[in-house]
């Protein structure tokens, strides 16, 4: 399962977007189901996250807003891939553990216990081209490229090292803006592309906000996180298994870049909880 952050449904040609920038979550979407009218219960990181795990609401998991760990006795999908056999294995952004920069112990890691690499706050702990996750161990597992490549490696490496059969949860930081910059940042070469006369989504025409200057940056992160998902694909067919592979995506909430009330997400506008799904 694949989950990036902060990503607008329309970015994806399945869901319409005129762009061409998802050719790999299109060509899952010709494989199996596209789900076009998605919405997330709660559009911030955490508490939706704790939903996408758990299958239930943020009101119940005890995550109803950023920063809270994740109720003892939830029972994440992690849980019940392994009681029915599977290895489990977890990669990215974690958000339910409450430990911000510190690494997640095993007791507050939803039952992923075969493959771990992964932080509760990778925007803490990573900038866009160079940051730190921990192991199953605890210690520091460092990287000096594009994030998303990064992450993308260590999903990899996942897939390389489980068990058939397994369960992976991958979890992008892309293609959420910066915290610390309040901006987007694509790699290297990928803005340019979009920097004269962007496609400019109808929600966000006449709005107050920086949007037209962040969409390049935003549009070219949505493309690099999809060229990832393809390296995720092309590795479960290199390793034989990609014929007997169920994957699915998704995001935890959309985006709306400032322009309503002042905030990326957190409100129940569409752009905010309308979110891809691919199975």
């Amino acid at each position: 399962m694949i989950v990036t952050d902060q990503h607008r449904w329309d970015t994806v040609g399945a869901h319409g977007s005129p762009m061409d920038l998802t050719p790999n979550i299109d060509q899952l979407a010709a494989e199996g189901l596209r789900f076009d009218n998605a919405v997330t219960p709660q559009p911030v990181c955490g508490s939706s996250q704790s939903v996408i795990h758990t299958g239930r609401y943020a009101t119940e998991t005890g995550v109803w807003r950023h920063s809270l760990p994740l109720a003892d006795g939830e029972r994440t999908l992690a849980h019940y891939f392994a009681e029915n056999g599977y290895e489990t294995g977890f990669v990215g952004s974690w958000h339910l553990a409450g430990t911000f920069d510190e690494p997640v112990p095993t007791s507050h890691r939803g039952g992923y216990e075969d493959f771990w690499i992964g932080a509760d706050v990778p925007e803490f702990m990573t900038q866009p081209t160079e940051g730190m996750l921990f192991d199953e161990n605890g210690e520091p597992v460092t990287f000096d490229k594009y994030r998303a490549d990064a992450f993308a490696d260590f999903a990899i490496d996942a897939i390389e090292t489980l068990s058939e059969p397994f369960f992976l949860m991958v979890g992008f930081l892309e293609p959420h803006d910066q915290n610390d910059q309040q901006t987007f940042v694509a790699p290297e070469g990928y803005a340019e592309r979009y920097r004269n006369n962007p496609y400019v989504p109808p929600d966000l025409r006449d709005r107050p906000g920086n949007w037209f200057n962040e969409l390049p940056d935003y549009y070219g992160a949505v493309e690099r996180i999809d060229e990832c998902i393809g390296r995720l694909t092309d590795t479960l067919a290199r390793t034989g298994v990609r014929d007997e592979t169920i994957v699915a995506f998704t995001s935890d909430h959309g985006c709306h870049f400032r322009s309503r009330p002042g905030e990326y997400k957190r409100t129940c506008h569409d752009a905010s909880v309308h979110v891809p799904a691919v199975l």
